[in-house]
């Protein structure tokens, strides 16, 4: 009697199966239900079918799961799309009645999703045609296929066919899409070898004077057709093309291509060519009086109306003949180039060597003006020159590795005397025009009196005006100003920023010497912005930078003068910038709390999920299986500063304030930042307080930025961080605990 009842339940359970797709209500029958979404992955369905009670129910929930529970509840361990399907019977209640229905849902909340998929693609080509069908592995129901056919297009849908207009190689890419961000591509190379229509043709003109004229009369051509002549040899790539031969018999060939090699056609022609009757010969004398050269033509072949074009060797021409042309005030030798024309395309050239040999009038002097600073302005005073006169200085004791051979020449000296050799030549061939004069300078002003100053003015809407009062500045001066806001620009003594949020800003003013890179001063002033609203901005944004290392960057700090931050797990901090270490990771809504200097307050709630990348296995590939890290590591740090349109090329003069080290107080775990980088080589150096090196590295320096990690297995205390780059050396506490 048990065995009969359980193979008609059986029966009945197969003929439940077969109706998963489509809804059959009678009278007295309705499947439906409803998903609530829960955190991490976790859904629960709710059976609203009509009748209830003594209904069997059977679910299918789209990821290889399914239950006979009326309510089921089930844990997604992927986002995605899934389509949920649900049967009911009533095997017991008169009249029976059976319905099924099938509905799709959206998981978006699966902790740590792992994305399976992997894209590939069969091709099956025929003629020019090729079908393309998906093969991926880890696809689920509502993934979608988008097709790159490599010439410009694209399709989607699985299978897809695709005609190309062209034979040929193709690089071909299957996007699939899972969604949720679950996404893989494949690329692999389709060949078509459709019918190639392509014939070659062509027809010669000849023009005269040995020119013959080439033009393609190809059929099946398109937009991207290619032409390479030969004569046999390659003569050129253009449709149509002109060029000229000796009079001679030659074979010339066109060879056209649609794609490559793939679709190509070849037509020969044999022509004579009996119009080039030009014989000229070019040459030319010369008779050379000082500086002066006169230039007459003895060519062979010439005709009435010959035209002839002189290059003098000194980026000067003229025309006519015979020529005459005088040598500015320099010896040497040049080449002359001369070029006859008889018309028709009856060309010939030849170049001789002239050589000027006159009385070097040069007499060299040079005045030195001292600027400041240490700085020494050099400029030739010297007669007989000419616009090719080289200069070269040389300073004995030399304060420098190189001194800048140009004129006007400025350089950075010592204080002290110095004798300086100064050497002006025109030229030296074929014989030596130089000059050379000696001076002897002492500097005393390299004592950098800079004294860095400014006052502001401040305008409605938050523009605020600059000038600077500094002193001890000479021309060129650098000015680089931070208006205490993130903005920062290097200009002049005056400049203007509008501030855009009310309250106490420090401006800060650096001034440099141009030549001398150890001679500047600083300063900072705050500023009350009082003429644009008052606004606290509290608004913060999170980003992993690396496996367990996560920034929190305030969007506006600069006016902050109070703030809280409320980790989301019963811990605080109440500064700014600070940072915080996650154990266990997970989701926590992380709060920030901020008062302005204008007196505003605000705060900002945001839910993050602290996460961080599973550990490697070994040297090579991710392991997907690998356990995650399970603590992480927050930082707060300051917005990037942002340069003003129209400086890029400036230099940024860096302090101490662009210098940002992270977290501080540290377990010995720390990463130093310094934004805005424009040199190409760093040195960090750590140092104890007993003044001992227990840390030496290279700068790790990416598009201008300096980032690096460092790790000190040493005792907590107090260490500090320097940079030494270039004349620079920028500095920071640390603090190790333990």
């Amino acid at each position: 009697m048990r065995t009969l009842f359980t193979k008609k339940l059986k029966h009945l359970f197969i003929a439940v199966l077969l109706l998963v797709s489509v809804q059959k209500i009678n009278s007295q029958c309705s499947a439906n239900f409803i998903a609530s979404m829960n955190a991490n992955g976790n859904v629960q369905f709710l059976s609203t079918s009509t009748p209830t009670p003594g209904s069997g129910h059977f679910w299918n929930f789209g990821n290889s799961q399914t239950s006979s529970l009326q309510n089921p509840n089930i844990t997604y361990t992927a986002n995605g799309v899934y389509t949920v399907c649900l049967s009911i019977w009533t095997p017991t209640a008169a009249p029976t009645c059976s319905a099924s229905i099938c509905q799709t849902i959206n998981v978006t909340t699966a902790p740590n999703p792992t994305c399976l998929l992997n894209a590939s693609f069969t091709q099956t080509t025929s003629a020019n045609s090729v079908t393309l069908a998906s093969n991926s592995t880890g696809t689920v129901v509502g993934s979608t296929y988008t097709w790159y056919y490599g010439d410009a297009t694209q399709g989607s849908g699985d299978p897809t066919t695709h005609t190309y207009a062209s034979p040929g190689f193709y690089n071909c890419k299957l996007v699939v899409n899972n969604g949720s961000g679950c996404i893989d591509s494949v690329t692999n190379s389709v060949f078509v070898n459709g019918p190639c229509n392509l014939n070659a043709s062509f027809t010669a003109n000849q023009l005269g004077n040995g020119n013959v004229q080439f033009v393609s009369t190809s059929t099946g051509t398109t937009g991207q057709t290619t032409y390479n002549w030969y004569k046999p040899t390659y003569f050129g790539s253009t449709d149509p093309i002109t060029t000229n031969f000796i009079n001679g018999t030659y074979t010339v060939t066109l060879y056209a291509s649609n794609n490559s090699s793939f679709c190509a056609s070849t037509s020969t022609q044999v022509i004579t060519v009996t119009s080039n009757t030009c014989n000229l010969v070019a040459s030319f004398v010369q008779t050379v009086v000082a500086n002066s050269v006169s230039l007459a033509s003895t060519s062979a072949g010439t005709v009435v109306g010959s035209t002839y074009t002189w290059h003098y060797g000194d980026a000067t021409q003229g025309s006519g003949n015979p020529t005459t042309h005088t040598y500015a005030n320099s010896p040497g030798n040049y080449m002359c180039y001369l070029v006859v024309n008889n018309g028709g395309g009856c060309v010939d050239s030849i170049s001789n060597i002239v050589s000027i040999n006159v009385p070097c009038n040069l007499n060299a002097s040079f005045v030195a003006n001292q600027l400041g600073n240490g700085n020494v302005q050099f400029v030739s005073t010297s007669t007989g020159t000419t616009a090719l006169t080289q200069y070269m200085w040389w300073p004995n004791p030399s304060p420098i590795s190189s001194f800048p051979q140009t004129n006007p020449s400025t350089t950075t000296f010592s204080n002290g005397t110095y004798t300086i050799t100064f050497v002006a030549v025109n030229g030296f061939t074929p014989t030596v025009c130089t000059s050379t004069v000696i001076q002897i300078i002492t500097v005393t002003s390299n004592t950098c009196n800079l004294n860095a100053a400014f006052n502001f003015t401040q305008s409605a809407g938050g523009l605020v005006n600059f000038a600077s009062t500094s002193t001890g500045t000479i021309p060129g001066m650098t000015y680089a100003w931070d208006f205490g806001d993130g903005f920062n620009t290097i200009g002049g003594p005056l400049t203007s920023h509008t501030y855009s949020n009310a309250g106490i800003h420090n401006a800060l003013l650096v001034i440099q010497d141009p030549n001398n890179p150890i001679c500047k001063d600083s300063i900072t002033v705050p500023i009350n912005i009082n003429t644009v609203p008052c606004v606290a901005n509290s608004s913060f944004s999170m980003s992993m930078i690396t496996s367990g290392w996560w920034n929190a960057i305030p969007s506006y700090p600069w006016n902050v003068v109070l703030a809280t931050w409320a980790w989301g797990d019963n811990t605080f901090d109440n500064q700014l910038y600070t940072s915080h270490t996650y154990s266990p990771i997970g989701v926590y809504n992380i709060c920030l709390t901020v008062s302005v200097s204008c007196g505003a307050t605000s705060s900002t709630c945001i839910t993050y999920t602290i996460t961080s990348p599973p550990q490697p296995s070994g040297s090579g590939e991710h392991n997907r299986s690998a356990s995650p890290i399970s603590m992480a590591y927050v930082n707060v740090i300051p917005p990037q500063a942002i340069t003003i349109t129209g400086i890029e090329e400036q230099k940024v003069i860096l302090t101490n304030s662009n210098l940002i080290v992270y977290p501080n107080p540290s377990n010995g775990k720390f990463e130093i930042s310094l934004v805005g980088f424009n040199e190409k080589e760093a040195r960090i150096k750590v140092y104890n307080v007993t003044g001992d090196l227990v840390y030496e590295a290279n700068g790790n320096i990416e598009n201008g930025n300096l980032n690096q990690r460092i790790t000190l297995n040493h005792s907590p205390g107090i260490y500090f961080v320097k940079i030494e780059s270039g004349n620079s050396v920028l500095s920071k506490k640390i603090i190790l605990k333990d």
